[in-house]
């Protein structure tokens, strides 16, 4: 039995799909992550978030703007806090998932929004915020 073999194409490569981030919910439950894929069009990659059943079965796409990262469990399971670049910068968004609809944005910092974690008991998120140049230099002749 032989095989032909065969060059690596541009359109092979655009069909791998990476996975990013797995995150545990907190009953052990499901398992959120980012599935990144090419974009050829666009010259670059889209990260989208799936949910998929700790035991097994089809994963479930939750966000669809090609620009979410950074899946985090709100303590009580329901909602998941997660990055985007939808508006250009990255911000915190909210995603409700017993009502799954459109993501609610949390922050709107003009330098954008990274790295949310829940407080133990959910009712506050913290992130990181990057100062822009000219903060640094407005506090710097201070």
């Amino acid at each position: 039995m032989s095989s032909k073999k065969r060059f690596v194409t541009i359109e092979d490569v655009s069909k791998i799909q990476y996975v990013e981030d797995p995150q545990i919910s907190p009953d052990g439950q499901w398992i959120a992550y980012v599935q990144m894929k090419a974009n050829m069009m666009k010259r670059g990659y889209d990260r989208n978030i799936f949910l998929v059943a700790a035991s097994g079965g089809a994963p479930f796409q939750v966000t669809f703007s090609g620009k979410d990262t950074t899946p985090r469990w709100s303590p009580d399971g329901k909602q998941l806090a997660f990055v985007s670049a939808r508006a250009d910068k990255p911000q915190i968004y909210l995603l409700p998932l017993q009502r799954p609809g459109e993501a609610r944005s949390l922050t709107g910092h003009e330098t954008g929004a990274v790295a949310p974690e829940w407080s133990p008991d959910g009712t506050h998120i913290a992130y990181l915020v990057s100062s822009n140049a000219s903060e640094r230099a407005a506090e710097n002749n201070d």
